[in-house]
């Protein structure tokens, strides 16, 4: 990936190979090979854990953590969410 400008590795959507810019897909997540016993990369997310992968695109290895960021919507009635 040719750019002038640095990679921004931190809190992104998915994860963002470091060695190429390769931002993975949903199918890459859930297909991603990891050096745990998650079954895909959604998993790690809600418990903020990490693991190391290898992107799908340039076969770099490399490691990515989780973060939870929860949102909440209010009411006067639950019928109204």
């Amino acid at each position: 990936m040719a750019t002038d400008q640095p990679l921004n590795l931190h809190a992104n959507p998915t994860p963002v190979c470091p060695h190429c810019g390769y931002a993975m897909d949903s199918d890459d997540m859930s297909s991603a090979p990891t050096d745990s016993c998650q079954t895909n990369l959604f998993d790690i997310a809600p418990a903020e854990e990490s693991t190391s992968t290898t992107c799908p695109a340039c076969d770099g290895a490399y490691w990515v953590k989780g973060g939870y960021r929860p949102t909440y919507t209010t009411s006067f009635a639950e019928e109204d969410l």
